[in-house]
């Protein structure tokens, strides 16, 4: 690596920089007028393995020179306040990772042709471009189409001049995080791709539509819409009730979310567990045994306020047991400074919830609520915001398999309903029989066997299939849990987990065994579970990084525990689009 800090040096000796032919890193700071495309072009045209340009502050450069796209190499291009650039040329195929944020004089990030829309991108430009930062370009166009930018997550808008986002955006289906926080233009927003995870439109004073349709995107966990003003009583309805339905999946999956908009409005389960004892203090009595808790979605109103020093803001949920001791802390970490009237706050957490484990009554737990801002060292209580109301939302373990099959459950590949038939019509025409000396049928292909531990690990190298049945949909489970009893089920807790070597880890939800089906026996169950599935193989289609072929030679291991009950025996079936059409076809019924 080679770092420069312009504003320490009177000149700089690119023609000296041929004996670095090897360098693949090269980070020149805030050179201001000793860079510009005349030495870049000398620059580049020795250092052909370079895979990190760094040329933030470089102030008087306004073009880059067209030899850029020959760095085959080249992985990651920064041109951070560069204020005069105004253009940039065709870039190379290998870049993953482009930050032009604050060149206010930049348009053209594309060709020409592309921004136009005179053509259509060919598939291998930008095509492995993961981050894109365009924030602070105010005059920055966007191309009408955009879907070839395939492998972008990360994209930051924060600031530009645009009145709505190309419709093409939806095809992005890698893309996980949208940053348009500031875009004051910013009218309404079209159909996002149904992976996306975080969504920032922080102060678009003008966004008035587009809104509630984003919370039942499969995999959002964030929404910030703080100072979002002009969104209209129904929308701000609507997205009431949508995010207390995102936040309860982000629950049951074990994943932290949260929610903001401006207003007052709720959805009715906070209404009847709203505050009487303080604006920031509530205490609730569980309604059932704690064993069955699988966390909490808690809720926030705050008054306009403007700070009296600017920081990062931080609503907290601090947990009190009913002995006075302390549990888990939520957070959810605000995206403005101020506020420009009431909003709403929404959150739940991952916190692990161990104090009730063994307990049979229904215990009362406290919740105080407070905001806060960092010092550098310290969090700090807010004297200058006061918090108007507050709520807390139990969630339960045993609601999980109803709140699978409720109508509005949007974005999953299949309803759990829809699979077990499935399931149970191919398992009723089996004719391979069981694994020896087992009770799993053949058809689930793999099967493991537990006889000490209760907890059972499963692994499985994904198989292809035929050309007509890659597509995945899914994999279903079988257990065999000899000691499985109803009072086993309502006093035993349960988890499970998926890991794929060392790329990938998730935790599947709390309270699975609560949605297992019975199968020719009271201690024989099928289990599926649609957002569990989501996440692993959309994770295995869509970011593992490497080649088909070399993915079917991969092995991922489930993971499974009930309680103290030994899970004897698990079966696997991985599940393919194709059989499910064909049991469509036999069963007379449509492809939805």
């Amino acid at each position: 690596m080679l770092s420069l800090n312009g504003s320490k040096l009177k000149n700089l000796p690119v023609k000296t920089f041929h004996c670095l032919a090897h360098l693949t890193d090269l980070r020149l700071y805030n050179c201001g007028e000793m860079i510009d495309k005349s030495k870049l072009l000398i620059l580049f045209r020795a250092l052909t393995s370079l895979r990190n340009i760094t040329l933030d502050g470089s102030s008087k450069l306004t073009k880059l020179p067209k030899n850029v796209k020959r760095l085959q190499w080249l992985e990651k291009l920064s041109l951070r306040n560069c204020t005069s650039l105004q253009s940039l040329p065709r870039l190379p195929r290998s870049l993953e990772k482009l930050d032009a944020a604050n060149c206010s004089s930049l348009k053209i990030w594309l060709p020409q042709k592309i921004m136009q829309g005179l053509m259509h991108p060919s598939i291998g430009y930008l095509r492995n471009l993961r981050k894109l930062n365009l924030s602070g370009c105010q005059q920055c166009l966007l191309p009408e189409y955009m879907d070839f930018l395939s492998s972008l997550e990360s994209l930051k808008l924060e600031g530009i001049d645009v009145k709505s986002l190309p419709t093409t955006i939806k095809h992005l289906l890698n893309l996980k995080y949208i940053d348009l926080t500031n875009c004051q233009s910013l009218c309404s927003l079209p159909e996002l791709p149904p992976f996306i995870q975080q969504v920032k439109a922080t102060n678009c004073i003008l966004l008035e539509t587009g809104v509630p349709s984003i919370t039942y995107t499969q995999q959002l966990n964030f929404l910030y819409l703080e100072n979002c003003s002009k969104l209209d009583e129904q929308s701000l309805s609507n997205l009431a009730e949508c995010a207390y339905f995102s936040l309860k999946r982000r629950a049951y999956t074990n994943e932290r979310g949260g929610v903001c908009y401006p207003g007052q409005n709720v959805a009715e389960p906070f209404k009847d567990n709203l505050t009487t004892e303080a604006s920031n203090f509530i205490t609730i009595e569980l309604p059932s045994p704690a064993n069955n808790l699988a966390g909490f979605i808690v809720y926030s109103l705050l008054p306009q306020f403007i700070p009296e020093q600017s920081a990062q803001n931080h609503l907290e949920c601090q947990i009190f047991y009913q002995d006075g001791m302390k549990g888990p802390r939520l957070i959810f970490d605000m995206s403005c400074t101020e506020l420009n009237s009431h909003h709403v706050f929404l959150w739940c957490d991952y916190a692990v919830f161990t104090k009730y484990e063994d307990i049979k009554y229904n215990p009362k737990i406290s919740f105080e609520f407070s905001v806060t801002y960092s010092d550098g060292v310290l969090r700090i209580t807010r004297n200058d915001c006061s918090i108007q109301a507050c709520g807390v939302c139990p969630i339960y373990a045993s609601e999980y398999h109803s709140f699978l099959e409720q109508k509005k459950l949007m974005g999953t590949r299949k309803k759990t309903t829809e699979i077990m038939e499935f399931a149970r019509f191919s398992l009723k025409r089996e004719k391979r029989g069981h694994f020896e000396t087992s009770i799993i049928p053949k058809w689930f292909a793999h099967q493991r066997s537990e006889t000490e531990s209760s907890c059972i690990r499963i692994s499985v190298q994904l198989l292809p299939g035929d050309e007509t049945s890659s597509i995945w949909w899914g994999f279903i489970f079988c257990f065999y849990i000899p000691q499985f009893s109803l009072k086993e089920r309502d006093r035993s807790h349960s988890r499970s987990a998926c890991y794929w070597e060392d790329r990938f880890y998730k935790e599947g939800p709390k309270g699975w065994h609560y949605s297992m089906i019975k199968w020719n026996s009271d201690n024989v169950f099928l289990w599926y579970d649609p957002f569990f599935n989501e996440s692993v193989i959309d994770f295995v289609e869509r970011k593992g990084s490497m080649p088909k072929s070399e993915i079917f030679k991969q092995v991922l291991t489930f993971e499974f525990e009930f309680g103290d009950c030994l899970i004897k025996e698990c079966g696997f079936r991985l599940m393919y689009e194709s059989e499910y059409k064909q049991f469509l076809q036999e069963n007379k019924m449509k492809l939805e």
